[in-house]
Protein backbone atom coordinates (compact mmCIF):
# COMPACT_ATOMS: atom_id res chain seq x y z
CA UNK A 1 0.00 0.00 0.00
CA UNK A 2 1.13 3.56 -0.70
CA UNK A 3 0.85 4.60 2.94
CA UNK A 4 3.00 1.63 4.00
CA UNK A 5 6.04 2.75 2.00
CA UNK A 6 5.95 6.55 2.02
CA UNK A 7 8.73 7.97 4.19
CA UNK A 8 10.40 4.57 4.64
CA UNK A 9 14.04 3.74 3.99
CA UNK A 10 14.31 2.34 0.46
CA UNK A 11 16.91 -0.26 1.44
CA UNK A 12 14.51 -2.04 3.79
CA UNK A 13 12.58 -3.15 0.71
CA UNK A 14 15.73 -4.49 -1.02
CA UNK A 15 17.15 -7.99 -0.30
CA UNK A 16 20.54 -7.74 1.39
CA UNK A 17 22.29 -9.40 -1.56
CA UNK A 18 21.02 -6.66 -3.91
CA UNK A 19 21.66 -3.57 -1.76
CA UNK A 20 25.18 -2.80 -3.03
CA UNK A 21 23.97 -2.87 -6.65
CA UNK A 22 21.04 -0.60 -5.84
CA UNK A 23 23.28 1.83 -3.93
CA UNK A 24 25.57 2.14 -6.95
CA UNK A 25 22.59 3.02 -9.15
CA UNK A 26 21.35 5.62 -6.66
CA UNK A 27 24.85 7.11 -6.43
CA UNK A 28 25.03 7.38 -10.23
CA UNK A 29 21.62 9.06 -10.30
CA UNK A 30 22.72 11.59 -7.65
CA UNK A 31 25.63 12.48 -9.93
CA UNK A 32 23.10 13.32 -12.64
CA UNK A 33 23.48 10.10 -14.64
CA UNK A 34 20.49 8.32 -16.10
CA UNK A 35 20.10 4.57 -15.58
CA UNK A 36 17.81 2.44 -17.77
CA UNK A 37 16.62 -1.17 -17.57
CA UNK A 38 18.18 -1.86 -14.18
CA UNK A 39 16.79 -5.19 -12.91
CA UNK A 40 16.68 -6.08 -9.22
CA UNK A 41 14.39 -7.62 -6.60
CA UNK A 42 12.06 -6.01 -4.10
CA UNK A 43 10.66 -7.50 -0.92
CA UNK A 44 6.87 -7.66 -1.00
CA UNK A 45 4.29 -8.73 1.56
CA UNK A 46 5.46 -11.58 3.75
CA UNK A 47 9.02 -11.37 2.41
CA UNK A 48 7.97 -12.45 -1.09
CA UNK A 49 10.52 -11.33 -3.68
CA UNK A 50 9.32 -9.48 -6.77
CA UNK A 51 11.41 -9.00 -9.91
CA UNK A 52 11.40 -5.40 -11.16
CA UNK A 53 13.09 -3.28 -13.83
CA UNK A 54 13.89 0.37 -13.05
CA UNK A 55 14.77 3.50 -14.98
CA UNK A 56 16.07 6.46 -12.95
CA UNK A 57 16.38 10.14 -13.69
CA UNK A 58 17.82 13.00 -11.61
CA UNK A 59 15.64 15.95 -10.56
CA UNK A 60 17.59 19.18 -11.05
CA UNK A 61 17.22 22.62 -9.49
CA UNK A 62 17.16 25.83 -11.55
CA UNK A 63 20.91 26.00 -11.04
CA UNK A 64 21.40 22.50 -12.43
CA UNK A 65 22.08 20.84 -9.10
CA UNK A 66 20.66 17.40 -8.28
CA UNK A 67 18.00 17.65 -5.60
CA UNK A 68 16.35 14.26 -5.98
CA UNK A 69 15.95 11.10 -7.99
CA UNK A 70 12.88 9.71 -9.73
CA UNK A 71 12.73 5.96 -10.33
CA UNK A 72 10.01 4.32 -12.42
CA UNK A 73 9.76 0.54 -12.19
CA UNK A 74 7.98 -2.30 -13.95
CA UNK A 75 6.97 -5.59 -12.32
CA UNK A 76 8.70 -8.41 -14.21
CA UNK A 77 7.49 -11.27 -12.02
CA UNK A 78 4.96 -12.62 -14.55
CA UNK A 79 7.39 -12.15 -17.45
CA UNK A 80 10.14 -14.07 -15.64
CA UNK A 81 7.72 -16.87 -14.78
CA UNK A 82 6.70 -17.15 -18.44
CA UNK A 83 10.35 -17.25 -19.45
CA UNK A 84 10.93 -20.14 -17.04
CA UNK A 85 8.01 -22.05 -18.55
CA UNK A 86 9.33 -21.53 -22.08
CA UNK A 87 12.76 -22.82 -21.02
CA UNK A 88 11.13 -25.82 -19.32
CA UNK A 89 9.10 -26.56 -22.46
CA UNK A 90 12.27 -26.46 -24.56
CA UNK A 91 13.99 -28.85 -22.15
CA UNK A 92 11.04 -31.26 -22.33
CA UNK A 93 11.10 -31.14 -26.14
CA UNK A 94 14.81 -32.00 -26.11
CA UNK A 95 14.13 -34.79 -23.62
CA UNK A 96 11.51 -36.20 -25.97
CA UNK A 97 13.98 -36.36 -28.85
CA UNK A 98 16.61 -37.98 -26.64
CA UNK A 99 14.11 -40.52 -25.29
CA UNK A 100 13.07 -41.52 -28.81
CA UNK A 101 16.72 -42.14 -29.77
CA UNK A 102 17.44 -44.16 -26.63
CA UNK A 103 14.30 -46.24 -27.03
CA UNK A 104 15.21 -47.08 -30.63
CA UNK A 105 18.60 -48.39 -29.50
CA UNK A 106 17.03 -50.46 -26.71
CA UNK A 107 14.05 -51.87 -28.61
CA UNK A 108 16.00 -53.74 -31.31
CA UNK A 109 18.15 -55.91 -29.00
CA UNK A 110 15.33 -56.38 -26.47
CA UNK A 111 12.97 -57.55 -29.23
CA UNK A 112 15.61 -60.09 -30.26
CA UNK A 113 16.02 -61.28 -26.66
CA UNK A 114 12.26 -61.71 -26.22
CA UNK A 115 11.92 -63.51 -29.59
CA UNK A 116 14.77 -65.96 -28.98
CA UNK A 117 13.64 -66.64 -25.41
CA UNK A 118 10.14 -67.40 -26.67
CA UNK A 119 11.56 -69.77 -29.28
CA UNK A 120 13.59 -71.57 -26.62
CA UNK A 121 10.48 -71.78 -24.44
CA UNK A 122 8.52 -73.47 -27.23
CA UNK A 123 11.39 -75.92 -27.88
CA UNK A 124 11.60 -76.57 -24.13
CA UNK A 125 7.91 -77.45 -24.03
CA UNK A 126 8.49 -80.22 -26.61
CA UNK A 127 11.43 -81.74 -24.74
CA UNK A 128 10.31 -84.16 -21.99
CA UNK A 129 13.82 -84.18 -20.51
CA UNK A 130 13.97 -80.40 -20.14
CA UNK A 131 14.79 -78.99 -16.70
CA UNK A 132 11.83 -77.27 -14.99
CA UNK A 133 14.19 -74.70 -13.48
CA UNK A 134 15.36 -73.71 -16.97
CA UNK A 135 11.74 -73.19 -18.01
CA UNK A 136 11.24 -70.84 -15.07
CA UNK A 137 14.34 -68.85 -16.05
CA UNK A 138 13.15 -68.54 -19.63
CA UNK A 139 9.76 -67.32 -18.41
CA UNK A 140 11.46 -64.63 -16.35
CA UNK A 141 13.56 -63.55 -19.35
CA UNK A 142 10.43 -63.25 -21.51
CA UNK A 143 8.41 -61.42 -18.86
CA UNK A 144 11.16 -58.92 -18.09
CA UNK A 145 11.96 -58.37 -21.77
CA UNK A 146 8.31 -57.60 -22.49
CA UNK A 147 8.23 -55.31 -19.46
CA UNK A 148 11.15 -53.30 -20.83
CA UNK A 149 9.51 -53.12 -24.26
CA UNK A 150 6.25 -51.87 -22.73
CA UNK A 151 8.19 -49.29 -20.71
CA UNK A 152 10.04 -47.97 -23.76
CA UNK A 153 6.81 -47.70 -25.75
CA UNK A 154 5.18 -45.78 -22.91
CA UNK A 155 8.24 -43.56 -22.56
CA UNK A 156 8.09 -42.53 -26.21
CA UNK A 157 4.37 -41.86 -25.90
CA UNK A 158 5.00 -39.74 -22.78
CA UNK A 159 8.02 -37.84 -24.05
CA UNK A 160 6.76 -37.18 -27.57
CA UNK A 161 5.87 -33.45 -27.93
CA UNK A 162 2.14 -33.20 -27.33
CA UNK A 163 -0.09 -31.64 -29.98
CA UNK A 164 -2.35 -30.32 -27.23
CA UNK A 165 -5.34 -32.15 -28.70
CA UNK A 166 -7.38 -33.78 -25.93
CA UNK A 167 -8.56 -37.34 -26.40
CA UNK A 168 -10.54 -39.82 -24.35
CA UNK A 169 -8.17 -41.47 -21.89
CA UNK A 170 -8.35 -44.12 -19.20
CA UNK A 171 -7.24 -42.49 -15.94
CA UNK A 172 -6.08 -45.77 -14.39
CA UNK A 173 -3.84 -46.60 -17.35
CA UNK A 174 -2.23 -43.16 -17.10
CA UNK A 175 -1.62 -43.65 -13.37
CA UNK A 176 -0.08 -47.08 -13.99
CA UNK A 177 2.16 -45.60 -16.67
CA UNK A 178 3.31 -42.88 -14.27
CA UNK A 179 4.06 -45.47 -11.58
CA UNK A 180 6.16 -47.47 -14.05
CA UNK A 181 8.22 -44.35 -14.78
CA UNK A 182 8.78 -43.90 -11.04
CA UNK A 183 9.96 -47.47 -10.38
CA UNK A 184 13.54 -46.38 -9.70
CA UNK A 185 12.72 -43.60 -7.26
CA UNK A 186 10.14 -45.82 -5.50
CA UNK A 187 12.72 -48.57 -5.04
CA UNK A 188 15.46 -46.13 -4.03
CA UNK A 189 13.30 -44.61 -1.26
CA UNK A 190 11.71 -47.94 -0.30
CA UNK A 191 8.24 -46.60 -1.03
CA UNK A 192 5.31 -48.82 -1.93
CA UNK A 193 2.31 -47.83 -4.04
CA UNK A 194 -1.23 -48.73 -3.04
CA UNK A 195 -3.88 -48.49 -5.72
CA UNK A 196 -7.40 -47.76 -4.57
CA UNK A 197 -9.13 -47.61 -7.93
CA UNK A 198 -12.86 -47.22 -8.35
CA UNK A 199 -15.16 -46.81 -11.34
CA UNK A 200 -14.14 -43.70 -13.27
CA UNK A 201 -15.56 -42.75 -16.68
CA UNK A 202 -13.22 -41.70 -19.47
CA UNK A 203 -11.55 -38.30 -19.24
CA UNK A 204 -10.87 -35.83 -22.04
CA UNK A 205 -7.19 -34.95 -21.68
CA UNK A 206 -3.78 -34.61 -23.32
CA UNK A 207 -2.29 -37.98 -22.39
CA UNK A 208 1.36 -36.94 -21.99
CA UNK A 209 0.52 -33.87 -19.93
CA UNK A 210 -1.48 -35.79 -17.32
CA UNK A 211 1.23 -38.45 -17.02
CA UNK A 212 3.67 -35.63 -16.33
CA UNK A 213 1.42 -34.39 -13.52
CA UNK A 214 1.29 -37.82 -11.87
CA UNK A 215 5.03 -38.47 -12.31
CA UNK A 216 5.85 -35.16 -10.61
CA UNK A 217 3.48 -35.79 -7.70
CA UNK A 218 4.65 -39.37 -7.10
CA UNK A 219 8.31 -38.31 -7.28
CA UNK A 220 7.76 -35.45 -4.86
CA UNK A 221 5.94 -37.78 -2.47
CA UNK A 222 8.89 -40.19 -2.49
CA UNK A 223 11.32 -37.37 -1.75
CA UNK A 224 9.19 -36.14 1.14
CA UNK A 225 8.67 -39.49 2.91
CA UNK A 226 10.82 -41.63 5.14
CA UNK A 227 11.75 -45.15 3.94
CA UNK A 228 8.85 -47.56 4.23
CA UNK A 229 6.19 -44.98 3.32
CA UNK A 230 3.14 -45.62 1.17
CA UNK A 231 1.87 -43.61 -1.79
CA UNK A 232 -1.90 -44.08 -2.15
CA UNK A 233 -3.49 -43.58 -5.57
CA UNK A 234 -7.24 -43.32 -5.05
CA UNK A 235 -9.89 -42.78 -7.73
CA UNK A 236 -13.62 -43.22 -8.02
CA UNK A 237 -16.96 -41.53 -7.61
CA UNK A 238 -19.61 -42.61 -5.14
CA UNK A 239 -22.78 -43.80 -6.84
CA UNK A 240 -24.92 -41.14 -5.15
CA UNK A 241 -22.70 -38.41 -6.62
CA UNK A 242 -22.75 -39.61 -10.24
CA UNK A 243 -25.98 -37.79 -11.11
CA UNK A 244 -24.53 -34.53 -9.76
CA UNK A 245 -21.06 -34.83 -11.26
CA UNK A 246 -21.80 -32.45 -14.13
CA UNK A 247 -23.20 -29.70 -11.90
CA UNK A 248 -20.91 -26.66 -11.77
CA UNK A 249 -18.83 -26.38 -8.61
CA UNK A 250 -20.06 -29.68 -7.21
CA UNK A 251 -17.69 -31.12 -4.62
CA UNK A 252 -17.93 -33.71 -1.87
CA UNK A 253 -15.10 -32.38 0.31
CA UNK A 254 -14.51 -29.11 2.17
CA UNK A 255 -11.83 -26.74 0.91
CA UNK A 256 -8.42 -27.58 2.32
CA UNK A 257 -6.04 -25.26 4.07
CA UNK A 258 -3.05 -26.16 1.92
CA UNK A 259 -0.97 -23.47 0.26
CA UNK A 260 -0.98 -25.27 -3.10
CA UNK A 261 1.69 -27.00 -5.15
CA UNK A 262 5.20 -25.78 -5.46
CA UNK A 263 5.17 -27.24 -8.98
CA UNK A 264 3.64 -24.47 -11.06
CA UNK A 265 3.77 -26.62 -14.16
CA UNK A 266 1.53 -29.25 -12.53
CA UNK A 267 -0.99 -26.63 -11.53
CA UNK A 268 -0.90 -25.12 -15.02
CA UNK A 269 -1.54 -28.47 -16.73
CA UNK A 270 -4.45 -29.35 -14.44
CA UNK A 271 -6.08 -25.93 -14.88
CA UNK A 272 -5.56 -26.08 -18.65
CA UNK A 273 -7.61 -29.28 -18.60
CA UNK A 274 -10.39 -27.42 -16.82
CA UNK A 275 -9.59 -29.08 -13.51
CA UNK A 276 -8.49 -28.04 -10.04
CA UNK A 277 -5.75 -29.19 -7.70
CA UNK A 278 -5.61 -28.81 -3.92
CA UNK A 279 -3.34 -29.98 -1.14
CA UNK A 280 -4.06 -30.89 2.48
CA UNK A 281 -1.19 -31.60 4.85
CA UNK A 282 -0.79 -32.33 8.55
CA UNK A 283 2.57 -32.80 10.26
CA UNK A 284 3.14 -36.45 11.06
CA UNK A 285 -0.08 -37.54 9.36
CA UNK A 286 0.72 -37.15 5.68
CA UNK A 287 -0.21 -35.06 2.67
CA UNK A 288 -3.06 -35.43 0.21
CA UNK A 289 -3.09 -33.92 -3.28
CA UNK A 290 -6.60 -33.82 -4.75
CA UNK A 291 -6.97 -33.41 -8.51
CA UNK A 292 -10.41 -32.97 -10.04
CA UNK A 293 -10.77 -33.29 -13.80
CA UNK A 294 -13.87 -32.98 -16.00
CA UNK A 295 -15.19 -36.14 -17.63
CA UNK A 296 -15.14 -36.62 -21.38
CA UNK A 297 -18.89 -36.13 -21.89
Amino acid sequence: MREDVLGQDLLQFIPESERMRVMRVIAASLRGEQVSNFETRLLGDGGREVRVSFATSAVLTARGEVEGVIAIGQDLTVVKELEKRVIQAEKLASLGQLAASVVHEINNPMTAVATYADALMQRHALDPRADVADKDKLRKIIDNSNRILRFTRDLVSYARPADDKPEKVDLHKLLDMAVSFCDHVLHQHQITVRRDYGDVPALSAVRGHLVQVFVNLITNACHAMSPGGVVILSTGIKAEYLEKIFEPFFTTKPDGKGTGLGLSIVQGIVEKHGGTIKVNSALGQGTRFSIRLPLAD
